[in-house]
């Protein structure tokens, strides 16, 4: 379903804006250690830190869009999923692979050891199918 994979989608750009937001935030700490990408600054102004300052502003703000947009999606589908009746247990698959972003392996561990019941991924799977079915 494509909604789910929308929210996924938006998981991982969130990440990815996480991880350059960290890059340049370790660049504005400590200007002679920090290392973007392939390019090693030598020479580093109060310039340079406060222009990287201003794009960690922008990238926060594109995150936060990100993220709004990624819960308000969430938020659509946990109801689609109650109204339906998908149990509680495979919102919570639902939401750990697609909300968070999770592997599939990742789920199965989380939701064996939450419930104390044997989900191996196939399990998981089958019951995705069925969530997925119950919503079309």
């Amino acid at each position: 379903m494509k909604r789910f994979q929308a929210c996924k989608e938006l998981t991982g750009i969130i990440k990815e804006l996480d991880e350059e937001i960290k890059l340049m935030q370790d660049y504005v700490k400590n200007p002679a250690k920090a290392n973007f990408g392939e390019v090693s600054h030598k020479n580093h102004s109060s310039d340079d830190v406060m222009k990287t300052m201003a794009k960690i502003e922008q990238y926060v703000s594109v995150r936060l869009s990100f993220d709004k947009s990624r819960n308000e999606k969430w938020n659509l589908l946990n109801i689609a999923m109650r109204n339906v009746g998908v149990s509680e247990i495979d919102i919570r698959m639902m939401k750990l692979r697609y909300f968070y972003g999770l592997s599939w392996n990742e789920v199965a561990r989380m939701i064996t050891a939450e419930t104390g019941k044997k989900f191996d991924v196939q399990k998981l799977f089958r019951h995705q199918r069925k969530i997925k079915k119950k919503l079309t």
